[in-house]
């Protein structure tokens, strides 16, 4: 313990680093203080009502969210300088209405344009030409990972859940529907599911895995090689 604490004093941190540990605290007091502001200069503006006395209550907590929000998720901005920083989050938070808003909207947007996506994912798994449903898993893997869980909202994840799910359960039809074609259905389930992992989307992983497990127990697939490996994928991919 004293060694550490011998070495965190001679080996001193450079501004530049001690910066990018209180970054956080920069944004949220700019915002703050932007949004502390905001109703202030709402009522310069003579087109704009007086904004009630417990709006000055609530403003810094919806600044500082607009300048975190601003700063960390959308615009992905430089932390390296502390008043650059400081006074656009000041900003961020003097238009924190319409930052938020614009921040909600964009969401809705993406939330719809990734169900969309999938719906015509879903749809073109349900082709009998094997190609193309491999095509249809790759585009489903590349849809996740670039839309992973945590960039969601909660009900955007559920309904991308849903079409994902959808999506999965068309691509196992094929096995079923051209069993010798089911070696790449399950090699194809196996990498959906994996990459459904890693960018959040347990239930899809999970549902992957029940369709691998059918495919296993399937009348032409199962006592095989392929049924065999079905079946490790899907006690594999079920016990993450």
């Amino acid at each position: 313990m004293s060694f550490l604490i011998l070495s965190a004093i001679t080996q001193p941190v450079s501004w530049q680093e001690a910066l990018a540990a209180w970054a956080i605290w920069v944004v949220i007091s700019g915002g703050a203080v932007g949004g502390l502001l905001q109703p202030v200069v709402a009522k310069l503006r003579p087109a704009v009502v007086d904004p009630p006395p417990l709006q000055y209550l609530w403003a810094p907590l919806l600044g500082a969210a607009a300048a975190g929000i601003t700063v960390f998720v959308l615009s992905n901005a430089k932390t390296d300088d502390a008043h650059q920083l400081f006074f656009f989050s000041l900003l961020c938070g003097l238009a924190f209405p319409s930052v938020l808003t614009s921040a909600v909207d964009n969401v809705g947007r993406q939330t719809e344009k990734v169900e969309k996506q999938l719906d015509a994912i879903a749809g073109k798994a349900m082709s009998d030409d094997v190609r193309v449903v491999a095509n249809a898993a790759d585009d489903l893997k590349a849809a996740m990972v670039q839309n992973p869980a945590d960039t969601m909202p909660a009900s955007g994840q559920k309904l991308i859940e849903a079409t994902a799910q959808k999506a999965i359960d068309n691509i196992a039809q094929t096995a079923q529907q051209l069993p010798e074609e089911a070696r790449e259905v399950v090699e194809k389930l196996k990498e959906v599911a994996t990459v459904a992992q890693s960018a959040g989307y347990a239930d899809t992983a999970q549902k992957a895995a029940e369709q691998l497990r059918a495919i296993s127990n399937a009348e032409d697939v199962a006592n095989t090689d392929t049924g065999r490996i079905a079946a490790e994928a899907a006690e594999r991919i079920a016990g993450i």
